[in-house]
């Protein structure tokens, strides 16, 4: 069975990174895929700071043509990788943190104060002491219990915090998170007036911006813009009836990742002129901070994979590969879409892309590749897979970052074996050998 044409849209002309050989290779960052997987071996995930910096330097440029003010924080929480991190910095962008562990990863890349934004929700005391040390731009409180706990460092420490608030608002449409969430104070009920007048009578706190980060693989400018219309009226009506003004808005992350964005035509840009017109409508100027995770690091990131074994199947055949979903984690939402490395005409058939492991997870449900094709790509690979990733199941992929045309390796089977070591209590990776048998 021939898949249609239009079955999927040219992946490699939707972004720089890629291009194909006149022998209808692909060419990944200007070198030969075969050649990258025959000397990293597969199953290899390589990281593309270039793309990372590109993609910081689009969205960042896209919305700051539209808007007075913004500033760029890359949600760390999608991307852990060193290559990834360092590109972002070099782009000019902050780092967005939650954790003990992101925390340490920034201030191990010497980030702090006006380049460091802490969300989430559920810290410690010893977390919140360390946090309002590093002095952040904005420190966003998302729990009642978190006000109490941040005050308490903030006194501790002698100073008062600059603190957001997260805000909940009804969804707009599809790509939003709904206001019934964990997330945020919700604003039908009161309760994020209500934690407002907490902060406000707090001498350790200053209450300095909104978090209204509702966005989920969001793909609609549209329905970004109706979110940030309510965003506009939410402030509106807090400065009449409060008099308190955020100087700071921050509108998050949570738009889809840039090559995702492009098959469908949509740009940064789209999302910026619908950010810039429903802000028009601010009572008072802000300054506009981004939070991209999925955006900036997912398509600067291509999983290497061979074909192990084939299932034939009416409608479309499985493709079974050496690089698994315990690293390509299926999360809801998420999409690899998988190509060839070789063969980038003539005719291709459907085919659907899973791993080894004993479990229904599914890599690339709708891919059309040539008869016969063995190596394979998987794009989009960046956001949210090696820092899920665990070692279950099949192989996890040697990680290599390809900049400038160097290669470097960040962790292989080593790394890996000596993780699991830690991690299951074993004192090497392969059993001892088995007691001979009873005669």
């Amino acid at each position: 069975m021939t898949a249609p044409k239009h079955a999927e849209p040219d992946w490699t002309g939707l972004s720089a990174s890629l291009d194909r050989a006149t022998d209808g290779c692909l060419m990944i960052e200007g070198e030969r895929a075969d050649r990258l997987a025959g000397r990293l071996g597969t199953p290899a995930l390589v990281v593309l700071p270039a793309r990372v910096r590109a993609n910081v330097r689009e969205i960042t440029d896209a919305f700051a043509r539209r808007l007075p003010r913004v500033r760029t924080y890359f949600a760390l929480k999608s991307c852990y990788l060193e290559p990834v991190v360092s590109a972002v910095l070099e782009a000019g962008a902050g780092l967005e943190v939650m954790s003990p562990l992101e925390l340490d990863i920034a201030q191990a890349m010497g980030v702090r104060e006006a380049d460091l934004l802490v969300n989430g929700f559920g810290h410690t005391q010893a977390f919140a002491k360390r946090a309002v040390d590093q002095e952040p731009a904005l420190f966003t409180l998302d729990s009642f219990e978190d006000i109490e706990t941040v005050s308490r460092a903030a006194r501790a420490s002698g100073t008062a915090v600059s603190v957001g608030l997260r805000v909940s608002l009804p969804a707009t449409g599809p790509g939003m998170l709904d206001d019934d969430t964990k997330l945020g104070f919700t604003w039908q009920d009161g309760q994020f007036t209500r934690a407002l007048a907490r902060v406000e009578a707090d001498p350790a706190l200053r209450v300095t911006g909104l978090l209204a980060h509702q966005l989920s693989h969001c793909v609609s400018p549209a329905v970004f813009g109706a979110h940030l219309r309510n965003v506009a009226d939410c402030l509106a009506r807090t400065r009449r009836d409060t008099g308190i003004r955020f100087p700071v808005l921050d509108i998050g992350g949570g738009f889809e990742s840039r090559l995702l964005l492009a098959a469908r035509g949509v740009t940064a840009d789209d999302f910026a002129v619908e950010a810039a017109a429903a802000l028009a409508a601010l009572p008072y100027p802000v300054t506009v901070y981004l939070e991209p995770g999925r955006y900036v690091a997912a398509d600067a990131a291509v999983g290497l994979t061979r074909v192990v074994a084939r299932k034939a199947r009416t409608g479309a055949d499985w493709l079974i590969t050496d690089l698994g979903t315990n690293s390509l984690i299926p999360v809801p939402g998420a999409r690899f879409p998988v190509i060839p490395v070789h063969g980038a005409d003539g005719d291709r058939t459907p085919a659907r892309i899973a791993d080894r492991t004993c479990a229904p997870a599914v890599i690339d449900a709708h891919a059309a590749l040539p008869a016969g094709a063995d190596t394979l790509a998987v794009l989009n690979a960046g956001a949210y897979t090696v820092a899920l990733s665990h070692i279950w199941g099949p192989e996890l992929p040697r990680v290599v970052s390809l900049d400038h045309g160097a290669d470097r390796t960040l962790t292989d089977a080593d790394s890996y074996r000596r993780a699991f070591t830690h991690l299951y209590g074993y004192s090497a990776l392969r059993p001892k050998t088995p007691a001979a048998p009873l005669s």
